[in-house]
């Protein structure tokens, strides 16, 4: 994956983000495939290994058609019904849809937080919740919501300890009528660009900081495979044999995408001579191959995310946009029009009596640089030239 990863302390924002769509409408979508259906009454996943971490991302995929029984269920809780580490489900108070995060319930130093705004029923979207021992932070399809002050240290869950999805662990089973896909459990606390960079696209193989990822797609049976490669394997219900808690295998509905796009190349108008740099922020499944284009045309050995004109001149001004390629589908950067102020004599960046002044010293000295109008040669013509561009402006 390709992102940019500038953070503010505590919020894992990501800035400036710039979340832009592409021209071209050719960047297939990848498919999620399968889901799991959740009924609202007893079933869960059940999955192996130890989830104890200090600092963590969850996140899912999740379809809520309903709260449960007692208007809040789970999407994913490590611990045990007595108490445990860490939970995160959906909470339907006084109708308005919220999740729900909790950190060692049931032990000293508990602490237990709603955000609304994360989802609304019966449309697929994406959440993830952060924690780094700090702050918790919460994200809706890949941008940030709103982030909370915490200073809870998590204790591990303990002997009989489970991972489960679909559950909360409150004394009793609490499940919500919903769709779950893509539940990733990381051992870090993610920042908004890492987030937003895999929210359209199956998560498979090993990445820094992931515990286990769970996409669902198999077609039939009781397994609900680990695809990190951490082997922390699911079995639909409680004990891997068919029975009434296990949830359904159904397609699965959620947006895929090929690319997410972070930012564009923007115009530019910079004095002749000056350093351009056009850059374009993308991230989609490896490998992601570049190709800047000027004026429709592909320029020769441009295919880094960054293009750079060193020195402008006129003939670099023009249209420059960059396609993309990934094993999905291809898309086109929005175009980014470059052009030179001849009037900012100077450099600077900006028109202002320097400028004149400056003009005015190379004019009187019949240095080649004032030869305005290109002729070869400095005169009045010159001159007149430069008056107009600058009273024109840039």
């Amino acid at each position: 994956m390709t992102w940019l990863n500038a953070t503010v302390r505590g919020t894992g924002r990501l800035l400036p983000l710039i979340i832009a769509a592409g021209t071209a409408a050719d960047a297939a979508a990848q498919d999620f495939g399968r889901a799991l259906s959740f009924d609202g009454v007893d079933d869960q996943v059940t999955c192996s290994g130890n989830f104890d971490a200090a600092a963590f991302t969850l996140e899912a995929w999740i379809f809520v058609r309903d709260y449960g029984p007692a208007g809040y269920g789970g999407i994913v809780s490590w611990g045990r019904q007595q108490d445990a580490a860490y939970e995160l489900g959906v909470f339907g108070l006084n109708g308005v849809p919220q999740l729900l995060l909790s950190l060692n319930l049931g032990r000293s130093g508990s602490y237990a937080t709603l955000q609304s705004g994360m989802f609304v029923l019966n449309q697929w979207t994406h959440i993830a919740v952060t924690y780094d021992g700090q702050f918790v932070n919460f994200f809706r399809n890949g941008q940030f919501i709103d982030s909370r002050q915490v200073s809870v240290t998590i204790t591990p869950a303990g002997t009989g300890a489970q991972f489960v999805i679909g559950n909360l662990f409150t004394g009793n089973d609490q499940i919500a009528d919903l769709s779950l896909d893509e539940v990733r459990v990381w051992n870090v606390a993610r920042s908004e660009a890492e987030i937003h960079c895999t929210v359209g696209r199956p998560l498979i193989g090993s990445h820094p900081g992931l515990l286990a990822a769970y996409g669902f797609n198999e077609s039939s049976g009781q397994d609900a495979f680990d695809s990190s490669g951490n082997g922390r394997h699911g079995v639909l219900g409680l004990t891997g044999a068919p029975e009434a808690s296990d949830p359904a295998r159904v397609d699965s509905e959620a947006p895929a995408t090929c690319f997410d796009v972070y930012s564009q190349p923007q115009s530019v108008t910079q004095c002749q001579g000056s350093r351009v740099v056009l850059e374009f922020g993308a991230c989609g499944p490896d490998p992601l191959t570049y190709q800047w284009r000027f004026n429709g045309n592909n320029i020769a050995g441009s295919n880094q995310r960054v293009h750079v004109i060193n020195v402008l001149d006129p003939s670099d001004e023009g249209v420059y946009d960059v396609v993309v390629t990934a094993p999905c589908g291809t898309m086109t950067s929005t175009p980014a029009v470059v052009s030179i102020c001849r009037a900012d004599f100077d450099c600077s960046g900006f028109l202002d009596t320097d400028d004149y002044d400056a003009f005015v010293a190379a004019f009187e000295a019949g240095n080649i640089s004032a030869d305005f109008d290109g002729t070869g040669f400095v005169d009045t013509d010159d001159f007149t030239a430069f008056v107009l561009a600058f009273e024109k402006g840039c």
